[in-house]
């Protein structure tokens, strides 16, 4: 299994839907826990509209930038975090139920990958 090329293709992903993708269609519920927060880099439009926007919080926006860091860093360091990424990823996902339906295919990958090692 090529891992580097893994790597870059979820990197690409990741980094398109959470940075570029527009869509009408929110998955928000109710129970995301962030979305009252006062501050704007927690917040994140949770109704349908009318036209495309993006449904990641600034926040997401940014940290999705670690994972892709560590996607492509672990060519260097190895798999030894790997099963800790996702944990820690599928938990920060919660606070929007975009992001997680956004990260089922990486979640996928991912543990395809770990149980192959």
């Amino acid at each position: 299994m090529n891992i580097e090329l893994i790597s870059i293709i979820e990197s690409i992903y990741l980094y398109y839907m959470f940075r570029c993708f527009e869509t009408t269609i929110s998955f928000s519920h109710p129970l995301e826990f962030l979305r009252d927060y006062d501050s704007p880099f927690f917040k994140h439009p949770i109704e349908t509209e009318k036209f495309p926007q993006k449904h990641i919080c600034p926040f997401g926006q940014s940290i999705i930038l670690l994972l892709i860091l560590y996607l492509l860093a672990r060519f260097v360091i190895g798999m030894k975090f790997n099963i800790l990424v996702l944990i820690i990823s599928f938990i920060l996902s919660l606070a929007n139920f975009n992001a997680v339906v956004y990260l089922i295919p990486f979640f996928i990958i991912e543990s395809i990958i770990f149980y192959s090692f």
